[in-house]
């Protein structure tokens, strides 16, 4: 009894999977360009920002341990491109594509101070732009940078320099104005005698 019970179990599931594979199961078609890939080494890496290039791929920027920017680029299928690793020694927090369209400006810290790198989005290579924004303080990060209508940029840090308003050093804002090619235009600290970022 419990044979003919178990055949005919098994013919039953038989059936039910034949019937299943005669249906025509068709993808969906807004999901042909999905994909989940995999960076990084045997170390720690951290991703922090990316953006599309103008080849429809993409860059991927992070940090390691050491606080060195990493970068990879990508095709439009998330195949790593292998461009070169330029050991920046940033700590790299944002990344704008500038309105050329073939660079990026990258913000970050390097040795306490708010430093910018210019990354070219065709071959990778990475230069310095303009020189470090000091604050004067000890202690600097750089944050956020966006693009203007006349063609420079805007920056916000922070630093801890001692004012009037900020007796005690602690972290206020910085922002800096800079033009095209980097040079400084002007500067200003706002905050209060506390931490404000």
């Amino acid at each position: 009894m419990k044979k003919s019970t178990y055949h005919y179990f098994v013919i039953c599931l038989s059936i039910i999977i034949l019937i299943s594979c005669k249906k025509n199961y068709e993808l969906d078609p807004t999901l042909h360009n999905t994909f989940i890939k995999f960076f990084g080494t045997e170390g720690e890496e951290t991703g922090v920002a990316i953006i599309e290039t103008p080849d429809k791929g993409y860059l991927l920027l992070g940090n390691d341990a050491n606080e060195n920017l990493i970068i990879y680029k990508t095709d439009q299928f998330g195949n790593d491109e292998n461009w070169p690793q330029n050991s920046k020694q940033i700590n790299f927090q944002r990344v704008i594509e500038l309105s050329n369209k073939t660079e990026a400006l990258i913000i970050g810290t390097a040795s306490n101070k708010t430093s910018l790198l210019n990354l070219s989005l065709k071959t990778g290579a990475i230069s310095s732009f303009g020189g470090s924004i000091d604050g004067e303080g000890s202690i600097e990060n750089g944050i956020d940078i966006s693009e203007t209508s006349d063609g420079g940029f805007i920056v916000l840090s922070s630093t801890n320099k001692s004012t009037s308003t900020n007796i005690l050093g602690k972290v206020d804002f910085l922002i800096t104005k800079i033009d095209a090619t980097g040079n400084f235009s002007w500067k200003k600290q706002i905050g209060f005698d506390g931490d404000d970022i």
